[in-house]
C-alpha cells in the first residue's frame, strides 16, 4: 500500500500539483492511483466473501501505512476494512471530485452513494463503516459529526448499514402521478389534448402571450392611467421619500392564510379578484439525484400577497385593518387540479400588476408548466434593481429589504439560509418554512413603489446634471447600463446608496447656489434667482411616467420574462455526452467504452424509443422517467435487476424504484431479448448480500490460524502424552 503514498506524493509535486489547485479537481495520476485503488478493494472483499484463502497481496496489517491520495487520505485496505458493509472515502473531497469518484465507481461495478451532509450529522461512535480523524469531529457526549462524503461497497445491501443515510430520506415520497404537470397533459399525453378545458386554455395561451408581447414592446401601455381608477398608478414623492420597510406591517401584525383544501382556495381567489397588486413566489422542489433535472422539479408552495386591507373581528369584539398573505399548498388534495381554474384569471388579467424577483429564473416557466398560467403585466424587483444599481445582475431580495429599512433583515437571512434549499415537499410544513415564505412576498409591494420611485430619480437626476453642463447620457437596451459619463447612484459593496432621494434634492441645490452666484457676478445683479431652478415636481401622475426611461425599460424587462415559459428540453438522442465519450472510444478501442458495439447502440436506441413512450402514457417529462446517463449504462453494462442497477446509482428515479409499478421491469426485458445480451461474453460480477447474521461465521471462516494454533497445540499435546507413556513401557 505504500505505493499509493509515494507515487501520489511524487506526481503531486512535480507537475499535477498546479493542475490540482487551478481545476480543484484530481490530477490524471490521481485518477489511475484511486481507479486502482478501487480495482483492490473490489478484488480483496470479494476474496473475503467467498473464502479464496487469502487476500489480495497488495493488503498489508500495518496500522502505520497510510494510503494518500491528491492530498486525502484512504482507508487502508487491510482485512479488517475490507470485510466490513462499506468503506467511506475521505470527507475532503469536494463535489467535483466525489463526482469523479463516482464515475470510477459505476465503471468498476461498485455500489456507491453520497451520504452525509454539508450541515454535518451527529451518529453514535459504534458505526460500522471505516472512519478516519478527517472526516470525524468528535463531541462531549461521545458522538462522531461526519461530514459529506462517498460510502462504497461490494454489497448490494452494504449502503443500508451507513447510519447516516436513510433511502426513505433520500428517495422523495411526491406524488408524481397524481400531480401531473399541465403542460405534459397538454402537450405529452394525446389523449388528453381533446378535453375541452385542456383545449381552451391552449388557446387562452396564445392569446396572452400575444398580450405580453405587445406589454413588452409598449410598456407604457401597462400603466393604469385613469384618475378614477383606484389602481392608478401615480407617484408621489413627497410620502415616498420619508418611507422605508420599517413602516409596513411586520408578519406577526399580518394574518395569513393556509390554503389546504378547495374551498379555501375559492375564497382565497374570490378576495384577491378586487386587488390591483399582486405579489407571488414558487418554492420547488428536486426528485433528488435520480430526477435531477430541471424537469424534476415541482412546485411545492405557492405564496401570495396584495395590496387589499381586510377587516378582522378580535375576541373582545373590536375590529382591526391588516393585510392578508395567503400560503397555498398545492400537494393538498385536490388542490392541485384546482388551482388552473381558479388562479388562471388572476395572472391573466392585466389590470392586476403581478410582482415577483427574479421572475425569470424558475417562477414564471413552474406556473406554466403545472398549472398553465401565464402572467400578464409584470413587475420583476430583481431586474428594477439591476438598473438602479447600475450592475450587470440585480440585488438578492434580502439585500434589496435591508437596503430599504427592514428592520428584521437579519432573522429574515437566517431563514433564507436554512429554508432556501429545503426539502419542500414534506409535509406538514415548519412553521419556520412557513415564516421564510411569507418573507418571500410581504414587502415586494412597497418594494415596487419605492423601486419606481427611485428609477423616476434616476432619470430627474440625469436631467437636473445636463442642464448645467454635466454630461448626456447614453442609454442601453435592455441592461438599463448608462455611459460612463451618466451620473449614477453610488454603490459600495454591491449595495446601493442609502440617500437616494434626498442626495438628488442637495446636489440640485449645491448646484443652484453655485450657478447661481456666478451669474450673478457675470451678468444682471438684478437677475431671478429662481429662474435657474430646475422644476422638481412632487406628484407624478401615471399618464407622465412614460416619460421616464429606466422606469420604462424596467417595466419592458420584466414583460420579457414574462416570456421564458415552459419548453421541455427535448435531449437529443445522439448528442449525450457520456454516449459520445463512449462512442469515441469504441472507436479507438480504448477506454471504458472499448467493448462498445453496434447491437449496444440499437439497444440504446431501444431504450430511448421506450423512455418516451413511458412519458407520454404517464403524461410526464421524459426526464422523470431517467437520464439519458442511465440508459447508456444499461446498454453498455446490461444490468438484469435492480441491485445491478444501482451499481450506477444506488438512488434511482421513483419510477423505478417503485416495485409495484411495470416500468423497471420492462426496461429489463429489452435488455435480455436483445442481440447483445444473447451474444454478451463479459462476465458480469454476481450480486451478494451483506448479513449480520453470518457475520460472525464469516469471520471465522475468514481467520483460520487460531483453529490451526488451536488444532496444532491439541495434536501436539497429544503426541508428548503419547511419547511419554511410550517411554514409561
Amino acid at each position: 500500500m505504500g505505493r499509493y503514498n509515494k507515487r501520489g506524493h511524487r506526481q503531486g509535486k512535480k507537475w499535477g500539483k498546479k493542475n490540482y489547485k487551478q481545476n480543484n479537481a484530481f490530477t490524471d495520476t490521481d485518477l489511475i492511483l484511486i481507479e486502482q485503488y478501487l480495482k483492490d478493494y473490489r478484488t480483496n472483499a470479494y476474496d473475503l466473501y467467498y473464502n479464496r484463502g487469502k487476500v489480495n497481496q497488495h493488503v498489508e496489517e500495518d496500522d502505520s501505512i497510510t494510503v494518500v491520495i491528491g492530498k486525502h487520505k484512504f482507508p487502508v485496505l487491510t482485512t479488517e476494512v475490507c470485510i466490513l458493509p462499506y468503506i467511506n472515502m475521505p470527507a475532503t473531497l469536494n463535489g467535483k471530485q466525489r463526482k469523479m469518484i463516482h464515475a470510477l465507481c459505476t465503471q468498476l461495478d461498485i455500489y456507491h452513494a453520497g451520504v452525509g451532509n454539508d450541515d454535518k450529522y451527529a451518529i453514535n461512535t459504534s458505526s460500522e463503516g471505516s472512519i478516519n480523524n478527517d472526516q470525524v469531529n468528535t463531541t462531549n457526549d461521545d458522538t462522531v459529526i461526519l461530514k459529506r462524503r462517498i460510502a462504497i461497497s461490494i454489497y448490494a445491501d452494504g449502503i443500508d448499514h451507513v447510519p447516516d443515510y436513510s433511502t426513505e430520506e433520500q428517495v422523495h415520497s411526491f406524488p408524481s402521478y397524481r400531480c401531473k404537470p399541465w403542460y405534459f397533459l397538454a402537450y405529452n399525453n394525446t389523449d388528453n389534448v381533446q378535453n375541452t378545458d385542456i383545449q381552451l386554455r391552449i388557446d387562452a395561451i396564445e392569446s396572452e402571450k400575444t398580450q405580453i408581447c405587445q406589454l413588452r414592446n409598449l410598456p407604457e401601455t401597462s400603466l393604469r392611467t385613469l384618475e378614477t381608477d383606484k389602481a392608478v398608478d401615480s407617484i408621489d414623492l413627497r410620502v415616498l421619500d420619508n418611507f422605508d420597510l420599517s413602516m409596513c406591517p411586520d408578519l406577526k401584525e399580518t394574518p395569513y392564510v393556509l390554503v389546504n383544501t378547495v374551498e379555501k382556495l375559492r375564497l382565497c381567489a374570490d378576495e384577491l379578484a378586487s386587488c390591483s397588486e399582486l405579489a407571488f413566489d414558487c418554492e420547488m422542489c428536486n426528485a433528488g439525484e435520480g430526477n435531477s433535472t430541471k424537469s424534476g422539479t415541482r412546485t411545492c408552495l405557492l405564496q401570495i400577497t396584495s395590496n387589499l386591507i381586510s377587516t378582522i373581528v378580535n375576541k373582545d369584539g373590536s375590529t382591526k385593518q391588516v393585510e392578508k398573505d395567503y400560503i397555498i399548498d398545492p400537494l393538498a388534495p385536490g388542490l392541485w387540479e384546482a388551482i388552473p381554474n381558479l388562479l388562471c384569471p388572476l395572472f391573466s388579467n392585466p389590470a392586476i400588476v403581478k410582482i415577483g424577483h427574479g421572475i425569470g429564473g424558475m417562477d414564471v416557466s413552474s406556473l406554466h408548466r403545472d398549472f398553465g398560467i401565464l402572467v400578464v403585466n409584470a413587475f420583476d424587483t430583481y431586474e428594477a434593481s439591476a438598473i438602479v444599481t447600475q450592475r450587470k445582475g440585480g440585488l438578492g431580495l434580502a439585500n434589496l429589504c435591508k437596503h430599504y429599512g427592514l428592520s428584521s433583515y437579519e432573522h429574515y437571512q437566517d431563514l433564507k439560509q436554512k429554508y432556501q434549499s429545503s426539502d419542500w415537499v414534506k409535509r406538514p410544513l415548519d412553521e419556520e418554512a412557513v415564516e421564510y415564505g411569507r418573507y418571500d412576498v410581504r414587502y415586494l409591494c412597497s418594494l415596487r413603489r419605492l423601486l419606481m420611485r427611485d428609477l423616476v430619480k434616476m432619470d430627474m437626476l440625469g436631467s437636473t446634471l445636463q442642464k448645467f453642463g454635466f454630461g448626456t447620457s447614453s442609454l442601453e437596451g435592455d441592461s438599463g447600463m448608462e455611459s460612463n459619463n451618466t451620473p449614477v447612484l453610488q454603490t459600495l459593496d454591491g449595495t446601493m446608496s442609502s440617500t437616494v432621494t434626498t442626495s438628488s434634492t442637495s446636489i440640485s441645490d449645491d448646484f443652484l447656489n453655485n450657478s447661481s452666484n456666478e451669474q450673478q457676478e457675470s451678468k444682471d445683479d438684478n437677475l431671478d434667482e429662481e429662474k435657474l431652478l430646475p422644476v422638481v415636481k412632487s406628484t407624478i401622475l401615471a399618464s407622465e411616467l412614460p416619460c421616464y426611461h429606466h422606469l420604462m425599460n424596467a417595466i419592458a424587462i420584466s414583460h420579457k420574462r414574462c416570456l421564458k415559459l415552459w419548453t421541455e428540453d427535448e435531449d437529443e438522442q445522439m448528442l449525450n455526452l457520456t454516449l459520445i465519450t463512449i462512442i469515441k472510444e469504441a472507436a479507438h478501442q480504448k477506454g471504458y467504452g472499448k467493448d462498445w458495439s453496434d447491437n449496444h447502440m440499437q439497444l440504446y436506441r431501444d431504450l430511448y424509443d421506450w423512455r418516451k413512450r413511458t412519458a407520454q402514457r404517464l403524461a410526464i417529462s421524459t426526464s422523470e422517467v431517467c437520464t439519458i446517463d442511465l440508459l447508456v449504462h444499461v446498454a453498455y453494462r446490461l444490468p438484469t435487476s435492480r441491485c445491478e442497477l444501482r451499481r450506477y446509482s444506488f438512488m434511482l428515479p421513483s419510477i423505478l424504484e417503485d416495485v409495484d409499478l411495470p416500468y423497471c421491469n420492462e426496461m429489463f426485458d429489452l435488455v435480455t431479448s436483445s442481440e447483445v445480451f444473447q451474444q454478451s461474453t463479459t462476465r458480469r460480477l454476481g450480486v451478494v448480500y451483506y448479513s449480520k447474521s453470518d457475520k460472525s461465521s464469516r469471520s471465522k471462516q475468514l481467520t483460520p490460524w487460531p483453529k490451526l494454533l488451536l488444532m496444532s497445540s491439541v495434536i501436539g499435546i497429544v503426541a508428548v502424552i503419547v511419547a511419554i507413556k511410550s517411554r514409561r513401557r
